[in-house]
């Protein structure tokens, strides 16, 4: 964050895409369409995660790290960047796909844009 900070113009908008912090500290029961969304644990805590989806054929293996929301801001904030929008992603999709449909009920990504501090 410090060297994004570092490099950015006085007047430039650093735009960050992130998966958003909630979708990685549980997961929906099953593929129903109405099926709960399950926290395993706390959403505050810091930890490694492993994932395999599949569907269609297709395999996605997703690992990394899930932090809250708080440490993405605190680091912003400790470089002297200023958040001037936040949207949460509504995916975009047939309403009648299972997957689609689930994943629509909560937001899957997080938008942020930051500016140097005026």
């Amino acid at each position: 964050m410090s060297e994004s900070a570092r490099v950015l113009t006085p007047d430039g908008v650093l735009t960050i895409s992130i998966v958003h912090p909630f979708i990685d500290q549980g997961s929906f029961a099953t593929y129903d369409a109405d099926a709960p969304f399950v926290v395993l644990g706390t959403y505050y805590s810091r930890r490694h995660f492993t994932r395999t989806e599949s569907h269609g054929g297709r395999v996605m293996h997703f690992a990394g790290w899930s932090h809250p929301l708080e440490d993405y801001t605190a680091a912003l904030h400790a470089t002297g960047l200023v958040i001037t929008a936040l949207r949460e992603a509504r995916p975009q999709g047939p309403d009648d796909a299972p997957v689609i449909s689930h994943w629509g009920q909560m937001p899957v990504f997080l938008w942020i844009n930051a500016k140097h501090l005026p």
